[in-house]
């Protein structure tokens, strides 16, 4: 008598570290792309929060300045929702009192003689 074991394979799709915790840039430059997103479309607050699927409040919250940091999955959504490359609105900050980063400085200019 013989017996057969059955064999499972399952493939797992590999799982992604968590994107860093990002900070808006500027809330005013989410509010003029938010008016003009890459497709050319206006977006309200409510659309915006309705198609990342987040409170109304946290987007009126960014556009004040009240709140500057989001996880960075949803502010992957926010971009991709606009239509920008994320780093175009956030920067990549560290949490819990490790080194923060900031926006990359602006180069010096020559001044001429």
């Amino acid at each position: 008598m013989s017996t057969t074991k059955d064999i499972h394979l399952s493939w797992e799709e590999p799982v992604s570290p968590p994107l860093p915790t990002r900070r808006l840039v500027n809330p005013e430059l989410l509010r003029l792309i938010m008016r003009r997103t890459g497709t050319g479309a206006r977006l309200s607050i409510r659309q915006l929060a309705e198609l990342v699927d987040i409170p109304h409040q946290t987007v009126g919250r960014l556009l004040t300045g009240e709140q500057t940091d989001i996880e960075g999955e949803t502010a992957q959504a926010i971009a991709e929702t606009v239509g920008v490359d994320i780093d175009v609105l956030w920067i990549p900050i560290q949490r819990a009192g490790l080194r923060q980063l900031g926006p990359v400085a602006e180069p010096e200019t020559a001044v001429a003689a």
